[in-house]
């Protein structure tokens, strides 16, 4: 089997660890021998990427035949859809959806992001995109029943490193990073600068505690392999 694989999450030398997880299955398919490619649609650095991307799947789709065209994040479909009318080609679509943006309502989003980034977070585009695979997996089953979609879809998780997610005892994390040991600790996972993550959702909550021993960590630079540490050393590990 030869899989092509389109996403707009993936490490670079910026941002090394930036869609980790794609990457991590893409090791994990190989090693259990599918053949896979990758091409990444580098949208952080410019939009116009998702343009000059149609040209590489072109020379992608015409040089080799794939079984499988799996993509990861709603706006790789579309560059995948003029490729595959301009070559004819039949190969089955899959996308994962990932965008827990869904969930917010669209008076926030508007108030939270620039005119581009709401074309971006537009909920009619990943509808669209929904309708156009022919198989839809969602990493959590309420994501597409927050767009109303009722198409067939598959519930699957990213998967997980048992090796480096681990239970550790708390005390030894904490004295490994340095932590107070007399804080009730919460650890958010994701870069606070993304703001529908919903650190200011949490921020607030916070606000309504007594309690002052509460120390907050956050995510975005913390190394790939330390994070395990990080929320065994915490109390609560929040992800809104």
């Amino acid at each position: 089997m030869k899989v092509l694989v389109v996403t707009n999450m993936y490490p670079t030398e910026k941002h090394p660890f930036y869609g980790i997880f794609v990457k991590e299955q893409v090791e994990s398919l190989t090693k259990e021998g599918v053949f896979l490619d990758v091409v990444f649609i580098n949208g952080k650095e410019s939009k116009l990427n998702y343009f000059t991307a149609v040209m590489t799947l072109l020379k992608k789709l015409k040089s080799t035949h794939y079984s499988v065209i799996h993509a990861h994040h709603t706006y790789c479909v579309f560059p995948v859809l003029i490729t595959k009318l301009l070559t004819g080609s039949g190969a089955p679509l899959i996308l994962t959806f990932h965008e827990g943006e869904v969930y917010k309502p669209k008076e926030v989003i508007l108030a939270d992001v620039d005119v581009v980034k709401r074309l971006v977070f537009s909920k009619k585009l990943k509808k669209a995109a929904l309708k156009i695979a022919d198989l839809v997996i969602t990493v959590e089953k309420g994501l597409t029943k927050a767009l109303n979609f009722d198409g067939e879809t598959v519930i699957l998780p990213c998967g997980v490193d048992l090796d480096l997610f681990q239970p550790m005892e708390k005390v030894w994390c904490r004295k490994k990073l340095n932590f107070p040991m007399d804080k009730k600790i919460i650890f958010f996972p994701a870069a606070p600068e993304k703001k529908t993550k919903g650190l200011d959702i949490l921020n607030e909550a916070l606000k309504y505690l007594s309690r002052k021993n509460i120390s907050l960590f956050t995510g975005g630079s913390i190394l790939h392999q330390d994070v395990p540490y990080y929320m065994c050393a915490s109390d609560v590990v929040a992800q809104i």
